[in-house]
This record gives structure tokens, sequence and C-alpha cells, in this order.
């Protein structure tokens, strides 16, 4: 058997070149947005001069429609990641406090639900949000996301949820408290980090979305579908101003994300299969 030190080398190792692997890009994306000069995405970066921000001043901010788009995004992250996160919520709470055999294996079926192809949703989604005449509003394309993201969010919480100590539950039950007041004064405060860890992947799935707001949505531009433009010129693009584009599009997303660190931190789907 190797000796556990050794394991843990070879582990930072590996832990050290996949985030080198995954920061390159970003770091070749700021380099760009600020003046470093690419020919083609396959090119080598060079210097063009001094490193500015007239990319973001002129060729984004000033852009018609970006800024819209900026908040259509950030409003429709936000409604879809407050009513999946509910909704995902009281599922994994009736889940997991109803004794039903077999049920476990019914909620592993939610992963199997995440896993469908995102195009199996697309067409009956907005056939129903145009009966319902919620085609293209805020209520229409937040409910739309919600439906997409809600199995994979009661599949987080459920795993959580099932490791929280029923004592102190039954207590308030037998001090007469209703469901609701027991979810909200009791579970609610044990299952903070990971009611919040499963909001911050919500929100960072419903701000990265494309096809399902390019599909339920015409007015209501996101900011993924506005990206669009800077790739699909006749020319070759212009990669200064496309990721100046890019790097505006991460700071919403990271303000979010940063303050739920501790709760990621926290978060973990230990407890499946456990009896």
């Amino acid at each position: 058997m190797r000796p556990r030190g050794g394991f843990g080398l070879w582990r930072g190792a590996l832990l050290t070149a996949a985030l080198v692997a995954s920061l390159v890009p970003l770091l070749w994306t700021a380099l760009a947005s600020l003046g470093v000069a690419v020919d083609s995405a396959y090119s080598p970066p060079r210097w063009r001069g001094p490193l500015g921000f007239e990319h973001f001043s002129e060729g984004v901010l000033s852009k018609s429609g970006f800024a819209a788009s900026l908040l259509h995004s950030l409003g429709l992250a936000l409604l879809t990641t407050a009513l999946t996160t509910l909704s995902a919520l009281l599922a994994a709470f009736a889940l997991t406090r109803t004794r039903v055999k077999g049920l476990e294996r019914a909620a592993h079926t939610l992963l199997l639900l995440t896993n469908l192809p995102l195009l199996a949703y697309l067409t009956p989604l907005r056939e129903i949000l145009t009966g319902l005449k919620l085609y293209d509003t805020w209520p229409g394309a937040s409910l739309a996301g919600a439906a997409l993201l809600a199995p994979l969010a009661t599949y987080l919480l459920y795993g959580y949820l099932r490791r929280l100590p029923l004592e102190p539950e039954q207590a308030a039950t037998l001090e007469g408290a209703s469901p609701g007041r027991v979810l909200a004064q009791v579970v609610w405060p044990m299952s903070r980090p990971g009611v919040l860890a499963t909001a911050g992947v919500v929100f960072a799935l419903s701000w990265n979305a494309f096809l399902l707001p390019l599909a339920t949505t015409f007015q209501l531009k996101t900011l993924p579908v506005a990206l669009v433009d800077f790739f699909t010129f006749e020319r070759e693009p212009d990669w200064p101003t496309a990721a100046a584009a890019l790097m505006v599009a991460l700071v919403p997303l990271l303000l979010i994300l940063i303050p739920l660190h501790r709760a990621l931190e926290h978060f973990s789907l230990a407890g499946f299969g456990d009896e």
C-alpha cells in the first residue's frame, strides 16, 4: 500500500493541474478584454499596446440593448432561483419525512430527469406558456426555468435533508407546531447551508442558460442570448470586445456566488443510501 503522504501529494498535484486548466481560459479572456490582440482562437495572443478598458466602455457597455439584457438575466435568474429553491425545499421535506417503502428509489429518478435532453422540454414548455399567455413574460420565463431545474434542486436538497436529525422536529410537533411552523422555525435553520448552496447552483445554471430563454422569450433577451451577437459577425469576431462582454457577464455571477462560498464548503450529498 502506498503511504498516505504520497497519495496526498498526487491528489494535490492533480487538483493544482485541474485548477490551472480551468483558470487559463479565464486569464486569456481577461487579458484579451484589456487589449491583448488575438488573430484567431488558435493563434497565440500578442500585445497591442498599453492595457486599457476601451473595449468595455466603447464595445460593450455602449452597445444597444446590452444593459437591458444584463438586467433581464439578473431578474430572471433571481426569480427562477427563488421559485426553484422554494419548491425544491418543500418537495424534499415531504420526501424525507414520508415513510414509504421504495421512496428513495423514486427520489433517485429525479436525477434521471435532469439528464434528459433539454430539447425534449423546449417545445412542450413553449406551447404551455403560449396557451397560458405567459410566453415572453417574466412569470412565464421564470416558471419555465423552475420547471427545468426543480428536479435537480430537489435531488440535492433530498440528500441534504436526510442527514438532519428528526428529534427537534418531533419535539416541535409534540408541542403542537404545524408543519409550516416546523419547516420555518426548525428545519430552515438547520438546513440553511444546504438551501443556500442549492440556490447558488440553481442561480449559476439559470444565469448561464441559453436554449431555454431563447425558446421562451423574445423581447426579454437574456445575456447569454445577447452574447451571441459578438460571435456571429460575417467578418472575423472582434475577440477583445467579445472577451470584455464575457468578463462583464461574470461579474454578477461572482457577486452572488462568492458570499455563498462558506455554504458550499459545508454542503455535501453524504447520506444517500444510508438507512
